[in-house]
């Protein structure tokens, strides 16, 4: 008798191990059925023939439901592409087969799916594939992980991450985890997270996962590939070790770094298997997360040929040094070599990443920036209308097609102004504001996934929208202001919180939680932040010294901000406060204070340090603001009939005296006459309010003027320093100077090293301001490149005949001096930097390090008191003179380079 396993292989001789196995079974089920029939015991086949009819069944829906799975993988990697991280896993059978296998049984189950029709979706072929799998009770986990794919390839990356995102919680909050389901719904959440570029998203998920990374050689893959794509070479490269990769294709942006990187071919060694293309899917906001990019800037070329950046989105750490790279931008086509130029020339899409050099020129991320893409923009005729210009902080930069579509979707998306929009809907966001409130929504850590969060500028009691961000997939609300969240906050002057669902207090519909935070300061509420959540009992409000103050700064940021935008509209220049000075932030708030009275008030200090500025930003914050500020000289009082035209010009406005000083006797006596007229006057009154500016001290003001006039126009004093006494401001003082000088001369401003920069600092600065704008028009004017250093300044010196001071006195330095020095070189720890501040002030370190010594300075958080609103100090002999120092200088010793 022969043998089974002999007859088969007769029979079926290259049988595929599947047939074979399949006919074993068939046959063996065929002599059960016979020995069944003849009443044979069981004993003598071996086996239960209800066992084998059962395992015989089974069998067959395994083998279906694998065909039916195998389709849905092979038609979701013709969906999705080659440009895309997702990847099912190898293919394993034949799609042939499989649809031979599927189609036979729709005799026997009819509702099997058919042949693919012509031009059929392979989506949709695959969603058919999956429902009848289902059907054939495959296991409840594989089929939700089918179905999270299929969602990926169907609706997007958005839609396929949170499918991902809910199945991979339930499964591990479940009771039995399985590493091998775990490590395919990390993959898949990850291999979303890659398509839309959030590597540095996607590399804290797996440093979370990483005992499932070890184990697991997809997850050691994808986890190599961020590491790559973030600039850790040496990290990829240890990862990836004498692991043998698995079988997944390198995606298409991969496939594209090698050759431009070719250092990273051992990196990707994967093949790249070439399938059709699958178009870029439109979305409903051109948002720079769709893409993963860090900057998103639409630049046109407008009629007269210059260069507007008419749309801009970037990532809120890099919104601070905004203004001053936009204005370096307008000139970036004119660079030999730029990227920018290239474009011009080319006009095609240019991709560069970072290499062995610091940086990449011409970003705005700077050293964060690690590839740069700029996409041409032409007008119907084909000629140039633009560009974008996209930064990533990663080198996974999108397939050019993929750039092209977001670029024209960006570039023909209508941008509403404030004319467009409904009252009260949306008004224009201004790039100042928008900064504000993102900076401020970092440092207080309420950023983050399904979070939304809005900024509303108050003016006269009414909140308007200035600026929002978030979670791009959560809508805006449709008219955020009026709603009862803001009118509580205001009314209370306090934050409001919910830590459950209230459709009467969120502003987004569907919000599960939120704060609202008042901004206020001053006594009054400048501004309101709004944070939402769609979790639970997600955000509240710790408080703290810290936190509070931060809203005060911002607060008091929000109304230097609209005193900013009034002053440039009014006066064509834009003025600059450091408002993280705790002692200007105190001098604000009694500004504030005195704005809300009726009260003469006197601004007194040296020429040039912003008495007048000053004096304009109290008037914006006084009930008077509407009105007109009239600025008078000395020589507008010089007759009756002149001194009664100014007070005509100024019923319920502002008058402001300059100079009172140089009054003439006969002056004093008019502005004294009105002063005491008005005596009992109200705020509603059309009478005008009196500020006055004057140039010398208390003492002198006394023998300029009469007593009786003095004593009236010092009720309220504010004595303002000089620039000498705040060289800590002098830095920053000089970069946003620079900046405002090189807009309005149409060039590009260059930037000042550290050694001009401490120039500037120890220079004494007698014209304050004023002297300090001339010195950095002149050296704008004659700059002969894109740094401006120490020697830069000798040369105009020397040039123009003038003396600079090289090095501070230190035999008897002043304590201030001391403290500013060190204050002004703080590291971004907040700790000071001794090597730094010596040569800022022109010593050597060891000098410095005495100094303090002698006058009893740790040097750690040792700064100056209150310049703001206080008496000048008297200077040592000859401090103010810069001969002098220099003699002094040149006695101590050799000077040191700067």
């Amino acid at each position: 008798m022969v043998k089974l396993d002999d007859a088969l292989e007769l029979l079926l001789p290259d049988a595929e191990p599947a047939l074979a196995r399949r006919a074993r079974d068939m046959v063996q089920f065929l002599r059960l059925l016979v020995a069944d029939g003849r009443g044979e015991p069981a004993s003598r086949v071996g086996v239960d023939f209800e066992v084998a009819r059962l395992d015989l069944e089974g069998g067959a829906r395994r083998e279906l439901r694998t065909a039916l799975l195998e389709i849905v993988r092979q038609h979701l990697a013709h969906a999705t592409g080659c440009d895309s991280f997702a990847w099912c896993g190898a293919p394993r059978v034949e799609l042939q087969a499989c649809w031979t296998l599927v189609t036979e049984t729709r005799a026997e189950l009819s509702w099997m799916p058919a042949l693919p029709a012509p031009g059929e979706a392979a989506c949709a072929v695959a969603g058919r594939a999956l429902a009848a799998a289902e059907r054939l009770e495959s296991e409840g986990d594989e089929i939700e992980l089918w179905r999270a794919r299929l969602a990926r390839a169907q609706s997007g990356r958005r839609a396929g991450e949170e499918a991902f995102r809910r199945g991979l919680a339930a499964l591990l909050a479940g009771p039995a985890l399985g590493t091998a389901s775990a490590a395919a719904w990390i993959a898949g959440l990850c291999e979303c997270l890659l398509d839309r570029g959030a590597v540095r998203e996607a590399r804290a998920l797996l440093l979370e996962q990483r005992d499932r990374v070890a184990s697991d050689a997809r997850l050691c893959q994808l986890l190599c590939w961020c590491k790559l794509l973030l600039g850790d070479e040496e990290g990829a490269r240890a990862l990836q070790g004498g692991r043998r990769a698995p079988d997944a294709p390198l995606p298409g942006p991969l496939h594209a770094l090698r050759a431009q990187r070719p250092a990273w071919l051992g990196l990707l060694p994967q093949r790249f298997v070439e399938s059709a293309r699958v178009a870029p899917r439109a979305t409903a906001s051109c948002e720079r997360s769709e893409i993963g990019a860090s900057v998103c800037v639409l630049f046109e070329l407008v009629s007269t040929g210059e260069l507007r950046a008419s749309r801009i989105d970037a990532a809120p750490g890099l919104r601070a040094g905004l203004e001053s790279w936009l204005a370096g931008q307008r000139f970036a086509p004119q660079d030999p070599g730029s990227l920018q130029q290239r474009l011009v020339l080319e006009q095609r899409t240019l991709v560069a990443h970072r290499g062995d050099e610091p940086a990449l020129a011409e970003t705005l991320g700077c050293g964060a920036t690690l590839a740069l893409a700029l996409v041409p923009l032409a007008t119907p005729r084909g000629e140039l209308a633009g560009w974008v210009h996209f930064e990533f902080e990663h080198h996974l930069v999108p397939r050019e097609e993929r750039l092209c579509a977001f670029a024209r979707a960006l570039s023909t998306r209508r941008l509403a102004t404030v004319e467009d929009q409904p009252a009260g809907v949306r008004p224009r966001l201004r790039d100042g504001e928008q900064s504000l409130f993102a900076g401020l929504v970092e440092r207080l850590a309420l950023r983050g996934p399904q979070r939304r969060w809005w900024g509303f500028r108050v003016h006269e009691g009414r909140p308007t929208l200035a600026a929002e961000g978030g979670d791009s997939t959560l809508s805006a609300p449709d008219a955020p202001a009026g709603q009862a969240l803001l009118g509580r906050v205001l009314l209370a002057g306090g934050h409001l919180g919910f830590a459950e669902p209230d459709p009467a207090l969120s502003l987004r519909q569907g919000s599960q939680s939120g704060i609202a935070l008042a901004l206020r300061f001053g006594g009054r509420v400048a501004g309101i932040l709004v944070v939402e959540s769609q979790r639970r009992a997600d955000l509240s409000w710790p408080g703290g010294t810290e936190r509070e103050g931060q809203l005060v700064q911002a607060a008091a940021s929000l109304r230097l901000e609209a005193f900013r935008e009034r002053h440039r509209e009014r006066h064509g220049a834009d003025v600059w406060f450091d408002l993280e000075s705790p002692d200007f932030l105190s001098f604000s708030a009694r500004l504030f204070r005195a704005a809300e009275s009726e009260c003469s008030v006197l601004f007194a200090g040296p020429s040039g340090s912003g008495k007048t500025v000053l004096a304009r930003w109290l008037h914006h914050e006084s009930g008077r603001a509407r009105a007109e500020l009239l600025e008078l000289r000395p020589a507008a009082l010089a007759s009756d009939s002149a001194w009664k035209t100014a007070l005509a010009r100024a019923r319920g406005a502002t008058l402001l005296l300059e100079s009172v000083e140089r009054l003439d006797l006969a002056a004093q006596e008019r502005v004294l006459r009105w002063l005491e007229s008005r005596r009992g006057a109200r705020a509603s009154d059309s009478c005008p309010r009196l500020l006055a500016t004057t140039s010398t001290t208390a003492a002198g003001l006394g023998l300029a003027l009469d007593a009786a006039l003095t004593r009236q126009l010092e009720r309220v004093r504010f004595d303002l320093p000089g620039l000498r006494a705040r060289r800590f401001e002098i830095p920053a003082l000089a970069h946003a100077i620079l900046a405002r000088l090189a807009v309005e001369e149409g060039v590009r401003a260059p930037a000042l090293d550290d050694s001009a920069l401490a120039l500037l600092w120890r220079q004494s600065w007698e014209g304050n301001l004023g002297e300090l704008e001339g010195t950095l028009q002149r050296a704008l004017l004659f700059a002969t490149g894109p740094v401006l250093s120490a020697a830069d300044f000798d040369r105009l010196a020397a040039r123009f005949g003038r003396t600079l001071v090289r090095r501070l006195p230190s035999r008897h330095p002043l304590r201030s001096d001391l403290a500013a020095a060190l204050r002004s070189t703080l590291l971004g720890t907040g700790r000071v930097n001794k090597t730094r501040a010596a040569a800022y002030l022109g010593w050597d370190p060891d000098t410095l390090v005495a100094r303090l010594a002698d006058l009893g300075l740790d040097g750690s958080s040792t700064f100056p008191d209150s310049t703001w609103d206080a008496p000048p100090v008297a200077a040592p002999r000859g401090e103010g003179s810069v001969g002098v120092a220099m003699e002094e200088a040149a006695a101590e010793g050799p000077e040191p380079g700067p």
